[in-house]
């Protein structure tokens, strides 16, 4: 199985490893400690990055999460996990330079990662996926986090676009993962997702050029095309990845259709929650939703405690039934119209939702639209959302 390459390279004794702690200095409430990572070796390259631990006064819980990001300067993910570590009492562990960039001459990104699948179908050879040093790199990182720390965690990993994808890969090679909160990678079962893209837009969109311009799309039904898939596509990977997870889209995202998520999540194994983020492209502009529902998931997993769900049921033609577990403060239906089905430009707004006699909430069907019931719950100090699926009134449902 082409599966299996990918913990085969993840378990390779690679003697690059190692890590320096080159300063520390006192923040807000804690402590926040700079370390430079040497990761691996990979394709005789080798792998660097910028480790920051944030500690706070007081750690109120054994689980570290660990954000993984690229090249920047990081100042953003910062600000987010001083706020994420003051919700949850949590370690924090900010994971830079995922991957190392650039490579191969100026390559980025989406380019890089294309250029590493096309050499995996040109040569076969099972670890040119970009993938494998990236989810190698976070292993590494928890193998610093836990030597810095002085004893074995519990992680809670998650990052955006190619970093969420790689959390997915993560949990499904290293046990230390007990719960993911992928961002904006709303594609798992690959091919599934591609033809998806043809019959919502009539084309790919724009946004995964990289790829289409190679002819990787085309590939992905030939022999080496479907071990690609095996060795990469998480969806391949879901009976390891029962362990809790939060999904966190945005409503707009450009990159996929608006009901990607409905083509995998019924298959998903174990505890499952979603989160859109109404009105955000793939930059998920609306952080504060993103950071509280992702405190209340890290809390429930810390606790063991489940996290509220929704769940939708379609009533024929006519509509949706849809049940809230928990205590919502309160429900809204979000919708958005197009004349197309393409959503990537519409706008979402929101109602509140209406219960039927039976305690369930009902929503209608109306041509031309999507959406989705979103609920607010409390974590205690604060407030959360959660979503359901997107139900489109015609298409994928």
């Amino acid at each position: 199985m082409a599966g299996n390459h990918l913990s085969e390279y993840v378990e390779r004794v690679d003697r690059t490893f190692g890590w320096e702690e080159v300063r520390s200095k006192e923040v807000a409430k804690g402590t926040l400690h700079e370390i430079e990572l040497a990761s691996q070796k990979w394709r005789g390259i080798d792998w660097k990055h910028r480790i920051r631990i944030l500690v706070p006064e007081k750690v109120e819980r054994p689980e570290v999460v660990i954000m993984v990001t690229g090249s920047g300067d990081g100042a953003e993910e910062l600000a987010f996990c001083k706020e994420l570590s003051r919700l949850t009492g949590m370690a924090m562990a900010i994971l830079h330079d995922v991957p190392n960039q650039p490579l191969f001459g100026s390559l980025y990104e989406d380019a890089l990662m294309a250029h590493t699948f096309a050499r995996f179908i040109e040569s076969g050879e099972p670890d040119w996926p970009l993938l494998f040093p990236m989810v190698k790199s976070v292993v590494r990182a928890m193998d610093c986090v836990e030597d810095f720390m002085k004893g074995p965690r519990r992680f809670i990993v998650t990052g955006a676009s190619k970093r969420g994808w790689t959390s997915w890969l993560t949990a499904a090679v290293d046990g230390r993962v007990k719960g993911i909160a992928p961002m904006v990678y709303d594609n798992l079962n690959i091919p599934a997702q591609m033809r998806h893209q043809i019959e919502c837009y009539g084309a790919y969109s724009e946004q995964i050029s990289d790829y289409t311009e190679l002819g990787l799309i085309e590939k992905l039904n030939t022999d080496v095309g479907k071990s690609l898939v095996e060795a990469i596509d998480p969806y391949c990977y879901r009976q390891k990845l029962g362990l809790p997870k939060l999904l966190i889209n945005g409503t707009n995202d450009r990159f996929w259709t608006v009901d990607s998520l409905n083509i995998y999540f019924g298959d998903l194994l174990g505890e499952k929650n979603i989160l859109y983020v109404p009105n955000s492209g793939h930059a998920l502009e609306d952080r504060r939703r993103v950071l509280n529902s992702l405190a209340a998931f890290s809390l429930s997993l810390s606790k063991g405690s489940p996290m509220p769900s929704i769940k939708t049921e379609r009533l024929g033609d006519s509509g949706i039934s849809a049940e809230i577990s928990g205590e919502p403060i309160y429900a809204d239906v979000w919708f958005a119209t197009s004349r197309d089905m393409d959503f990537r430009d519409s706008t979402w707004v929101s109602l509140p939702a209406e219960r039927a006699d039976d305690e369930a909430y009902r929503l209608e069907l109306i041509p031309g639209k999507a959406f989705f019931l979103e609920s607010c719950f409390s974590a205690g100090g604060f407030a959360f959302t959660l979503s359901s699926r997107i139900h489109l009134s015609k298409g994928a449902q």
